[in-house]
């Protein structure tokens, strides 16, 4: 009986292992397939651009220089887009290092606001803010990292919001479950409800020019600080996201 017990153990183990395995390797090559593709794009308009390039200097075609700088800075950016795609991809794949430290969550979001809030302001977005006061320290939090995160959520409330709009940004403490949890509110075009479960998936963009990186890479920075990240939508309404993080202290110092 012992041993029939072990040996269902066992077996159990080494199914595990085997699942896992092939979970891993079915994540790889979707993650090499859409690797493909997205990479496939800037370099199919790159080459079609020297090929044009090319049968011109073979027939030693007169080549206007206003059409030769417009050729050459395609060519540019769709080089740098390649690269972009690659450098985001390697930095989805390759384990994330934390610096963990003390953070003022509030200070944080100012100090993110602050980079981007000319551009915003070009773009005819209102950024309103509603920080809540006395919020605890996040004990636990690498700020370039959450940084990051911030960035991409706000990128994503710029592009769903082409003609302006509004991007309210609030903080919030839930002392039940000790979580600082900070909102990120826009008025744009939202998120259809078949979209929803794949925003955090690797390559999905509903953009020509996304590479479907940045919020894949904020889920994993959000879930390595042991925290969440949640989105609400609604199509000519707007989107919510949510990051709560875990304070780490119930009794801890204010700022």
């Amino acid at each position: 009986m012992l041993d029939t017990l072990n040996k269902s153990q066992n077996d159990l183990i080494e199914t595990q292992k085997n699942l896992t395995k092939a979970e891993r390797m079915s994540a790889l090559a979707e993650l090499a397939m859409g690797t493909v593709h997205q990479i496939n794009n800037p370099l199919s308009i790159v080459m079609g651009r020297v090929q044009m390039l090319q049968r011109l200097l073979i027939y030693k075609a007169a080549i206007p220089m206003p059409d030769l700088d417009r050729d050459l800075k395609v060519i540019e950016e769709q080089t740098q887009r390649a690269v972009q795609i690659t450098n985001s991809l390697l930095r989805y794949a390759a384990p994330i290092t934390f610096r963990f430290e003390r953070c003022a969550i509030n200070e944080l979001l100012k100090d993110t606001i602050g980079l981007i809030k000319k551009q915003l302001e070009e773009e005819n977005i209102n950024i309103a803010e509603n920080l809540k006061t006395n919020l605890p320290y996040v004990e636990y939090c690498d700020h370039r990292q959450m940084q990051d995160v911030f960035m991409n959520i706000i990128t994503n409330a710029r592009q769903a919001m082409p003609g302006g709009g509004k991007l309210e940004i609030s903080t919030d403490y839930d002392e039940k479950e000790d979580m600082v949890y900070i909102k990120l509110t826009d008025n744009g075009c939202g998120i259809p409800g078949e979209h929803m479960d794949k925003l955090f998936t690797p390559f999905f963009s509903t953009r020509a020019d996304g590479n479907g990186l940045g919020l894949a890479i904020s889920y994993n920075i959000v879930k390595g600080h042991r925290g969440k990240i949640e989105v609400e939508s609604k199509l000519g309404v707007g989107s919510v996201f949510i990051v709560k993080l875990p304070a780490g202290q119930k009794s801890g110092e204010k700022v």
